[in-house]
């Protein structure tokens, strides 16, 4: 289904944020964190866009990308546990 409203609505953040969510927990990390990149552009103030593209760069082994989100998304909610516990391994 997401997949299907994506076709249709390739902007919506909501439709990118969740499914860079499903392609992360699935293992698909690139085509994850390319949705997840254009989801923090779509909606640059949702902190937890920028951990699940944090979270999905760590999975693919890459903390210089995992990093720079994690802190973005603490930027935007100093008191995000999810960023904040996710950040700790990049640190």
């Amino acid at each position: 289904m997401l997949e299907a409203l994506l076709r249709l609505q390739p902007d919506d953040a909501d439709v990118l944020y969740n499914l860079g969510m499903v392609y992360s927990d699935e293992g698909r990390l690139d085509a994850a964190r390319d949705l997840l990149r254009r989801a923090v552009l779509a909606a640059p103030d949702r902190a937890n866009a920028y951990v699940a593209l944090g979270v999905a760069a760590l999975r693919a082994g890459d903390p210089g990308e995992a990093e720079p989100a994690l802190n973005a998304a603490v930027d935007l909610e100093p008191h995000n546990p999810f960023a904040l516990r996710t950040l700790g391994p990049c640190g």
